[in-house]
């Protein structure tokens, strides 16, 4: 009999497909070995305790692995951060929503998050989401569901297309006029302490760069206090594109840890060493970037359809 039972709730499955150098070696070895943040000991309570899968199938610490074998690991669950479940829909129809999400929620399961998303939340209350635009974690604003595979490859070729106008609002350091356009790529920075930080550089022909080129441009609205607040429109939409680009451009958006005023608040952050006066310095629990406006084509109707979620409350008493 089964020691561990799968219940009716989301449950997180981790899937690892076995590669050829690892063609032979014993589970219990091929786990130690390519997955060494856990103890042989501890991969031997979980493969005694059925919560690991060859193929569909339950393993033991001796099972022999071939290359292209699939390994499923069912995680039981563990405390998350706390977050802010309080989305609002703002237009609802049969294949798709647009959503008002806040500024700390995670939209997909990733990391230490997994039933505190904006995904698992969504599969709780009935839908079956398919995102079709992205926001950070920190990032509050309009976000587009899709609630099935036709409309989301409808919608998701609008994406591809470049024709979803997307305009966001940022409140940056220091005091930006004008107006200034970012076309380049990103790339890893390599002198970052962080993994997952990028650089931009600047190049007019962006789309030479494929999936890592980014377009975007900047308008000064207000500033205050040696903050001001600008207009972001994305024409591209890679990872980080705006933060980074506006690091670059020497306008770091305020409470942004890993892109602002030094990195090294991320590191703390990570590390649970964050502290009162570090928030002071940043202004924000966040960073202060908002998906103002979304444009796109209805598919059911062929029409232009046009959404708007006003500055949250954070935002506004940070600028003042």
């Amino acid at each position: 009999m089964n020691k561990f039972k799968m219940s009716s709730d989301l449950v997180r499955i981790v899937k690892s497909q076995v590669k050829s150098q690892y063609s032979g070696f014993h589970l219990l070895e091929y786990l130690s070995e390519r997955f060494n943040y856990n103890s042989s000991e501890g991969w031997k309570s979980i493969i005694d305790d059925d919560r690991l899968r060859i193929n569909g199938k339950p393993g033991t610490a001796q099972s022999l692995l071939s290359e292209g074998d699939t390994l499923e690991y069912f995680h039981l669950d563990h405390p998350e951060p706390e977050v802010d479940f309080n989305y609002k829909i703002i237009h609802k129809c049969d294949g798709y929503l647009v959503l008002d999400k806040p500024g700390n929620l995670p939209v997909h399961p990733a990391g230490k998050f997994f039933h505190n998303t904006l995904w698992s939340q969504l599969k709780k209350d009935g839908f079956e989401p398919r995102f079709v635009n992205r926001l950070d974690r920190e990032t509050s604003g309009l976000i587009l569901v899709a609630l099935d595979k036709g409309t989301a490859s409808k919608l998701g070729k609008q994406i591809q297309n470049k024709t979803v106008y997307k305009e966001y609002l940022a409140i940056v350091e220091g005091e930006f006029s004008g107006v200034h356009t970012a076309r380049g790529y990103l790339e890893k920075d390599t002198q970052s302490k962080v993994d997952k930080k990028f650089l931009f550089k600047e190049d007019d022909d962006f789309e030479k760069y494929g999936k890592s080129g980014v377009d975007s441009s900047f308008e000064f609205i207000d500033k205050k206090n040696g903050l001001s607040l600008i207009k972001c429109v994305i024409r591209t939409g890679k990872m980080h594109q705006i933060r980074a680009s506006l690091k670059s451009l020497g306008f770091p958006i305020v409470g942004d840890k890993m892109y602002g005023l030094d990195e090294s608040y991320y590191l703390k952050f990570i590390r649970k060493e964050f502290k009162e006066a570090d928030l002071q310095v940043l202004r924000m629990q966040r960073q202060a970037l908002h998906a103002h406006i979304l444009k796109f084509i209805d598919p059911f109707t062929g029409l232009e359809v046009e959404f708007e979620s006003d500055l949250p409350n954070d935002m506004q008493e940070v600028f003042g």
